[in-house]
């Protein structure tokens, strides 16, 4: 997926939300998010273990310019294994109808594994897991995002594991590739110009959001 910009939109990039509406809504409202006008895209893992996840998908499934890339939580929920899912904070989903299970996976379906965001000042790749360090060009990441390269991207943690081996690793053709699904302890964390960005909304109560300016990456952390 590709996603133009224009001069009178601010652009959010946002962390694992896993179910946490009201963390998310504060999060927008601290930052004068424009509903309508201002772009939030999700690194994926809207779902699971925190208390709304219906009421995330509802948002992102309606608000105009919400959007995000596939996570492994919404893969899961793919995947038709019951168990897996349930077992790592799935249990909602199958407290829903068959009705709305059904329309929920076919968005799911739907979701990019990658997301490009071109604004008039620059350009930036979204990604919820990973990149594999054998790959440094990021027009080629997104070229192979739905055939071999797809399960990697979703749920790898290969350069996150060790990130002092990859300090210098760099995705080339954007400015800055954004990544969840590590939860960070210590808050965001940039590797070369990999930045990982899940602080954890319902482990620790922390949300990020990244907005993308001309200036730099403005990287602020919300707590419950």
């Amino acid at each position: 997926m590709l996603i133009k910009t224009n001069n009178t939109q601010r652009v959010f990039v946002c962390s694992d939300i896993h179910g946490e509406h009201d963390l998310l809504i504060n999060a927008l409202n601290r930052v004068d998010f424009r509903l309508g006008q201002d772009v939030l895209v999700g690194v994926g893992d809207l779902i699971d273990r925190g208390p709304d996840s219906k009421k995330v998908l509802d948002l992102f499934m309606t608000t105009n310019n919400f959007f995000t890339v596939l996570g492994n939580h919404e893969d899961m929920a793919l995947s038709g294994d019951k168990r897996l899912h349930k077992y790592n904070g799935g249990k909602f989903f199958y407290e829903l109808s068959l009705q709305d299970q059904v329309r929920y996976k076919q968005w799911f379906r739907a979701l990019p594994v990658t997301i490009t965001i071109e604004t008039p000042f620059s350009r930036y790749g979204v990604v919820h897991a990973n990149i594999p360090i054998e790959i440094s060009e990021w027009d080629r990441v997104v070229e192979l995002s739905n055939g071999t390269l797809k399960q990697n991207l979703i749920w790898s943690r290969e350069i996150i594991s060790c990130p002092e081996q990859h300090d210098k690793s760099i995705i080339e053709g954007v400015e800055t590739v954004f990544l969840g699904h590590t939860i960070l302890d210590d808050g965001p964390l940039l590797i070369g110009n990999r930045q990982y960005i899940d602080t954890g909304s319902f482990y620790y109560g922390k949300l990020t959001l990244v907005e993308l300016t001309k200036e730099g990456n403005k990287v602020r952390t919300f707590e419950k």
